[in-house]
């Protein structure tokens, strides 16, 4: 329950919560709850709501709205990341806080979402699970083509394939 919300069928065909599927009513329900919460799980759902609801159905300035969501979920990746937690969920919430950082062109987030991911890739190389260095390296690749992110300097990229590549000769 306090993964991410996805706005589409998933694999299996679950439909998830999708902002139609709300009135004005229950938008503001959420618009208080957000306000009210103090667990950062339950407020990215809350704000990532919010943000899919689109303006002229939630009081909120869509901006800040996205910069307070992105925030959340990064957040909630550097928690899942100290705990040790699924490294697949981390990844999920990391993902989504580039995403914010990038729709809403916060360099200074853009540059923290970076660092947190390469935090992760040099704490990921020591459990030898490739897959999930794959799914780094595929999440900056995915970052860096967000418009957001094209301020995204290249030699990030090279750190981050420096650190695979080592990872990758240690497990050969």
């Amino acid at each position: 329950p306090l993964r991410p919300f996805f706005y589409k069928e998933s694999v299996d065909k679950r439909r998830f919560l999708i902002e139609m599927d709300l009135n004005a009513e229950q938008i503001i329900y959420y618009e208080q709850r957000e306000k009210t919460t103090k667990n950062p799980f339950l407020r990215a759902r809350y704000l990532d709501l919010l943000w899919e609801a689109g303006e002229g159905f939630c009081s909120l300035d869509r901006r800040k709205i996205g910069l307070s969501t992105g925030e959340e979920y990064l957040k909630c990746a550097v928690l899942i990341l100290e705990k040790g937690d699924d490294q697949w969920d981390f990844l999920e919430f990391l993902d989504r806080a580039f995403e914010f950082a990038a729709q809403t062109q916060n360099q200074d987030r853009i540059n923290k979402c970076f660092l947190l991911l390469k935090e992760s890739v040099e704490k990921f190389q020591n459990d030898g699970n490739t897959a999930i260095l794959f799914r780094c390296a595929e999440l900056y690749i995915r970052a860096k083509k967000h418009k957001g992110t094209r301020c995204l300097p290249d030699n990030y990229f090279q750190e981050l394939f420096n650190i695979t590549d080592a990872t990758r000769e240690k497990l050969l």
